[in-house]
C-alpha cells in the first residue's frame, strides 16, 4: 500500500492535512487518485480549478468536505462571484477575516445556503449528503423524473425536510445509493463524492453566466441556470414572458410586460424588483416557484398560485407604488410613503408598515384577510377585509372594517373609524405655483378615501362631473383632460390632452359637496391656481367666461325639471340618461334639449317621457354667445312612481241602486250601510285608460270592472270589508277598501 511505502514520517505529516488548506496541484500526480472510481471526475474538476489539492501531491479523496470547502466549490462551479451580497447579515462564526468568508456570504446572498437557528454557519463541521443535496437542490432546476428513494433500504432514514432535494438529484442521477444499496443521507460527503456531483451538472446543466436581457413578446425561458441577471427590458413593454423550470442566482429585473404577464412556473429566482414606468405589469408564480424577496418600486399585480401557496414569500412594497396582491404571502412589509397595497383576496400573514411608509394605503377586499398588521406610521386600512390583529405603533391609524384584535402602543392614539375626519384635500402644483412646466399632471388628493356625494363609487368617467381644470380664471374656458382616481379613491389626476399653453394661469375646480368620506362627512368647495412657465400675457378686456351654476333636479312620475342661474346669456344644453358616465360637451350639445339662458334669472329645463322609478343622471352646461362653454355641471335624482287611480266606484244591493257617494279617487277607504235583510251587494268600477296603461281591476281578488251578488254577513249591524285594486303600468297599485254594515 501507499502509505507503507511512504514511510512512517510521511505519515505522520498526511495525518497532520486536515488542519492545512488545499493547493493546486495536476490531477494525474496525485498519489492518492491514481485507480480511484472518481479519478475522471478528481481530475474535470481540478482542471475546472472547482476543488484543489493538498500539498506534496495528495488530493485525499475521501476526505470529509465540511461546509465552508462545500460552499467554495459550488460558488466555482457555478462562477457565482458576481453575486450582490450588500445584504448579507453577519453570521457569529463567520468572520470577515476568515479565508471563506466571502464564499459563505456569497452562498447565502445566492439563496442555496443559510445558517442556523443560533446565527452560526459551522463552517468547518463535515456537510451530510443530504445538507449538500438540499443546497444543490436550490441550484438546479427540476429534472424530467423524481428519483425512487423507496429502491433505498434506508430511505426512512432521509430526513424529512432533505427527501425533495435528495429525491430531484438521484432523478437527474447526481446523487445515488452505495454499494450496500443504501443512500446514506447522514454520511459526511466526501471530496471524491463532491468531485463527482460537481462534475456532472456542469456536464448536463445549462449554466447562463452572462446578463440576459428580454424584449420580445412571447419569449420563454427553460431549463436553464442564469447565474447573473435577467432582465425584462422596458422595449418588452406590454408583451409577456414565460419562465419555466429554470433558477436565476443573479436578480430578475422587471422593466417591461404588462397584463399579458410574466408567469414563472416551478422557478427558483432568488430576488426579483420591478421598477416598469408608466404602466403596470402583472407576475404570475406556478408550480414550485419562490422568489426569495421582490421589491416593487412601480405598479404591478402579483398572483401567487405556487404550490404551497408560497411564491412571493418576502416582499417590499416601496414608496408611491401602487401593488395588488392575489394568493398567499407570508411577509409584506410597506417601506415607502404613500404607497397603495391591495389584497385582492387571499391572506397576508405578516404585514409591517413601517414607520416611513406614512400615508399608505391599504384596501382589503371582502375576500381577503391579514393574520397580524403592525402600523409604525399613519396609514389607512380600507375595505371589508378582516384584519385579526392590528399592532399600532402611530397615531392617525385609521380602518373601515374595524379589526378583530388592537394592541395600541404607549402614547399613541387608538386607531379609528375611517371617515370620523373632516375632508381635506391637496393639491399638486400648489396654490399659486409658478413656472409650472406645460406637461404637467394635475394631482387632487384627499386625505380619506371618497365617494360621490350619494353614497356611490367614484370612477375615472365621472370625475369630470366635480372636478375640472380651466384656463384664464376659475369660471374659464374648460380645459380638456384625462381624468383617473387610484384603487384606495383618494388621488385624482387630471392629465391635460394637450400641452398647456406658456405663461398661462390655471384654475382646479372642486365642486362644493360633490363627494363624502366614510363617516359622512362632505367636501368644502375649492380652487386653487398655477401658473405655467413662460411670459405672462395679459389682455385690454376682461372677457366673462360662462357659469352655469348648480343643478337642482324636482322628479315627477316620468318626469325630471332641471332648475339653474346662469351667469351669462347664451344657450344652456342638458342630457338625462341613466348611466353615470360624464357625457362630453360635444355629446350634450348634441343631444339638443336646450333653452335661451338670460344672465343671473333662474331657469329650468323639463326631461319628460322617462321611465318612471329609475335614477336618472342630468349633465349641463352654459354656453356663450361667444361660443364658450362653461364647466360640465351635474345633479342625479330618482324619477317618483304615482299610483294607478279609479275613476268611479259604486255599491248596491243585488239589484238596488248605488249607495256610495262622495267618490274621489285620493280616498281610500269608504263606508256604506245596506238596507236590512240584504245576504249580498253589487261592486262596479271604472278608470281612465289613457292615464292607467293596460290597468287591470280586481274585486276581492276577482278580475273584472264589476262584480254581482258578492255575499256579506248577514244579520243586523254585521260588517264585511271589500277590496278593490287597481294596477297599471309604471304605476303602483291602489287599493279601495269598503266596510259594508247591514242596517237595522
Amino acid at each position: 500500500m501507499i502509505l507503507r511505502r511512504l514511510g512512517c514520517g510521511l505519515l505522520a505529516m498526511i495525518l497532520s492535512l486536515p488542519l492545512a488548506l488545499p493547493v493546486n496541484s495536476y490531477a494525474s500526480n496525485f498519489y492518492d487518485v491514481n485507480g480511484h472510481w472518481a479519478e475522471f471526475y478528481i481530475s474535470k474538476v481540478y482542471n475546472e480549478n472547482i476543488i484543489k489539492g493538498y500539498p506534496n501531491s495528495y488530493f485525499l479523496p475521501d476526505k470529509a468536505v465540511t461546509r465552508a470547502e462545500f460552499a467554495s466549490m459550488v460558488n466555482k462551479t457555478f462562477e457565482l462571484d458576481d453575486i450582490d451580497t450588500t445584504e448579507f447579515s453577519a453570521l457569529s462564526d463567520v468572520s470577515s477575516s476568515s479565508w471563506y468568508y466571502n464564499d459563505v456570504t456569497i452562498a447565502i446572498a445566492a439563496g442555496y445556503a443559510s445558517g442556523y437557528s443560533d446565527n452560526s454557519f459551522k463552517p468547518n463541521t463535515p456537510i451530510s449528503r443530504q445538507e449538500a443535496a438540499v443546497m444543490l437542490s436550490r441550484l438546479i432546476p427540476e429534472g424530467k423524473e423524481s428519483g425512487n428513494l423507496k429502491s433505498f433500504s434506508d430511505s426512512k432514514q432521509i430526513a424529512t425536510w432533505a427527501t425533495d432535494a435528495i429525491s430531484k438529484l438521484n432523478g437527474k442521477g447526481y446523487m445515488g445509493a452505495y454499494d450496500d444499496k443504501k443512500i446514506h443521507p447522514a454520511d459526511s460527503l466526501t471530496r471524491a463524492q463532491t468531485a463527482k456531483i460537481l462534475s456532472e451538472i456542469l456536464d448536463n446543466e445549462d449554466i447562463i453566466t452572462r446578463k440576459t436581457f428580454i424584449d420580445e413578446d412571447g419569449t420563454e425561458l427553460t431549463d436553464k441556470i442564469y447565474v447573473n441577471d435577467v432582465v425584462m427590458d422596458e422595449d418588452l413593454a406590454e408583451g409577456s414572458v414565460t419562465i419555466e423550470n429554470c433558477i436565476i442566482l443573479g436578480e430578475l429585473l422587471i422593466e417591461g410586460g404588462g397584463d399579458g404577464t410574466i408567469t414563472i412556473n416551478n422557478t427558483r429566482v432568488t430576488k426579483a424588483t420591478v421598477e416598469k414606468e408608466d404602466s403596470s405589469v402583472r407576475v404570475v408564480t406556478k408550480g414550485t416557484t419562490v422568489i426569495g424577496k421582490l421589491d416593487a418600486s412601480e405598479s404591478c399585480y402579483l398572483q401567487s398560485s405556487s404550490k404551497g401557496g408560497y411564491g412571493f414569500p418576502d416582499i417590499t412594497v416601496n414608496k408611491m407604488s401602487n401593488v395588488i396582491l392575489k394568493g398567499t404571502f407570508p411577509k409584506v412589509t410597506v417601506a415607502g410613503t404613500r404607497a397603495t397595497l391591495t389584497l385582492e383576496s387571499g391572506t397576508i400573514t405578516d404585514l409591517t408598515i413601517n414607520s416611513a411608509a406614512k400615508y399608505s394605503d391599504i384596501i382589503l377586499s371582502g375576500k381577503s384577510e391579514i393574520t397580524e398588521a403592525t402600523a409604525n406610521a399613519e396609514c389607512y386600512f380600507h375595505g371589508e377585509g378582516t384584519i385579526i390583529s392590528l399592532l399600532a405603533n402611530a397615531d392617525n391609524v385609521t380602518y373601515e372594517t374595524k379589526p378583530d384584535k388592537m394592541v395600541v402602543g404607549l402614547q399613541v392614539d387608538r386607531p379609528e373609524a375611517e371617515g370620523d375626519e373632516d375632508v381635506s384635500v391637496t393639491f399638486k402644483p400648489k396654490s399659486k405655483a409658478e413656472d409650472v412646466d406645460v406637461d404637467t399632471e394635475i394631482t387632487v388628493t384627499f386625505n380619506t378615501s371618497m365617494t360621490l356625494a350619494d353614497g356611490k363609487a367614484i370612477t375615472d368617467s365621472n370625475v369630470a362631473a366635480f372636478l375640472s381644470l380651466h384656463s384664464g380664471s376659475k369660471t374659464g374656458t374648460l380645459v380638456a383632460v384625462t381624468s383617473t382616481i387610484n384603487s384606495a379613491k383618494k388621488i385624482i389626476t387630471l392629465t391635460p390632452a394637450a400641452k398647456l399653453n406658456e405663461g398661462t394661469k390655471y384654475y382646479i375646480v372642486l365642486l362644493d359637496e360633490a363627494l363624502e368620506n366614510g363617516g359622512g362627512n362632505k367636501n368644502d368647495g375649492e380652487s386653487t391656481y398655477f401658473t405655467t412657465e413662460g411670459e405672462v400675457t395679459t389682455t385690454g378686456t376682461a372677457v366673462t367666461t360662462p357659469v352655469l351654476g348648480s343643478l337642482a333636479l324636482t322628479p315627477a312620475n316620468t318626469t325630471i325639471t332641471a332648475s339653474y342661474t346662469p351667469n351669462v346669456a347664451g344657450t344652456v344644453y342638458a342630457m338625462a340618461q341613466t348611466s353615470a358616465t360624464a357625457p362630453t360637451a360635444e355629446q350634450i350639445i348634441a343631444n339638443n334639449k336646450s333653452a335661451s339662458a338670460v344672465a343671473n334669472t333662474a331657469g329650468t329645463i323639463t326631461f319628460t317621457g322617462l321611465t318612471a322609478n329609475t335614477t336618472y343622471y342630468v349633465f349641463a352646461l352654459l354656453r356663450n354667445s361667444s361660443g364658450t362653454n362653461s364647466a360640465i355641471v351635474s345633479s342625479n335624482t330618482k324619477t317618483t312612481i304615482s299610483e294607478a287611480t279609479l275613476n268611479t266606484l259604486t255599491v248596491a244591493a243585488s239589484g238596488g241602486s248605488n249607495l256610495l257617494t262622495g267618490f274621489s279617487s285620493a280616498t281610500k277607504a269608504y263606508s256604506v250601510t245596506v238596507p236590512s235583510g240584504t245576504t249580498a251587494v253589487d261592486i262596479a268600477a271604472s278608470t281612465d285608460t289613457s292615464a292607467n296603461t293596460n290597468a287591470v281591476i280586481t274585486i276581492n281578488g276577482t278580475a273584472g270592472a264589476s262584480l254581482s251578488n258578492i255575499s256579506i254577513n248577514a244579520g243586523a249591524g254585521a260588517t264585511t270589508q271589500i277590496t278593490v285594486s287597481i294596477a297599471a303600468d309604471n304605476k303602483t297599485t291602489a287599493n279601495y277598501v269598503i266596510t259594508v254594515t247591514v242596517g237595522n
